[in-house]
């Protein structure tokens, strides 16, 4: 089984999803939690781009996005789910999508992730950007603008509502995890993993 969590900054993707991956591992059932960028040689230099150490504008990053997505697949998600393990991931296709539409077009997006790898859920965690950005590590990255956030969840709730973007047969479940505390959020999501499992 694929998972990905999904989000504006701030959200609680990486917490609640390495939170879930855990919980799966203690229930007995062989977990890998990952996340994009990825640990890997291309995900490293898209990480010193997005902290602003490696000077890239917003349309060379997609370049770097998506050569680390492939690797990623390849390298990291296809091998575990054929190894039984359940893969969660931190960001996957749907961040690119809803981040980079500033700088491209979302037909040529659309096609650049043609054939990638479709999760069987998607979590959308969805909270407003002031409470994300309480949130949120201290640290400043590309994408930080408030305003710029507030376009990227309303892309995120246009995605889950119109399926103007998806990979496959993908079901997305959405979250409001301003209403719902951590361990609800993470509640909520077991119960939806166990009703398709």
């Amino acid at each position: 089984m694929f998972l990905v969590f999904e989000g504006i900054d701030g959200a609680g993707t990486t917490s609640v999803s390495k939170i879930i991956a855990q919980t799966l591992q203690n229930k007995g059932h062989p977990t890998l939690w990952t996340h994009e960028p990825s640990d890997g040689p291309i995900g490293k230099l898209m990480r010193q781009a997005l902290m602003g150490d490696l000077p890239l504008d917003k349309r060379a990053t997609l370049g770097l996005f998506i050569a680390d997505r492939w690797w990623h697949v390849d390298q990291v998600i296809k091998p575990a789910l054929a190894a039984g393990q359940i893969v969660v991931c931190d960001r996957y296709a749907y961040s690119t999508f809803c981040y980079q539409q500033d700088a491209w077009d979302p037909s040529i997006l659309q096609t650049l992730m043609l054939d990638l790898l479709d999760p069987d859920l998607v979590f959308l965690l969805d909270c407003p950007v002031e409470a994300a950005q309480k949130r949120k590590s201290p640290e400043r990255e590309m994408f930080d603008d408030i305003e710029a956030q507030k376009i990227y969840r309303q892309r995120y709730l246009d995605l889950m509502d119109t399926n103007s973007f998806r990979l496959g047969d993908e079901k997305f479940v959405p979250i409001d995890a301003l209403k719902h505390d951590q361990d609800t959020v993470v509640q909520l999501a077991l119960t939806a993993i166990a009703e398709v499992a």
